[in-house]
């Protein structure tokens, strides 16, 4: 599927856990990929690690698409 201009899509698919310091360097690159005008969009995301991106405050940045069981 094409995406949208601008849109980076970012498969989770295998990323079963994250630890806080990983989640806090991800916010940094997810951060300086928007603010050069592309919109991050995390999918296939598990729930544990949607819990604490959405802590640390990442769905502010990107888009966060939880896995669906």
């Amino acid at each position: 599927a094409d995406l949208p201009q601008g849109l980076m899509k970012v498969d989770c698919s295998d990323l079963r856990r994250m630890d806080f310091i990983s989640a806090g360097l991800l916010f940094n690159v997810i951060t300086a990929v928007q603010a050069t005008g592309r919109q991050p969009r995390l999918v296939d995301v598990r729930p544990m690690v949607a819990a604490l991106l959405l802590l640390i405050g990442v769905a502010a940045v990107a888009e966060i698409q939880q896995r669906r069981f």
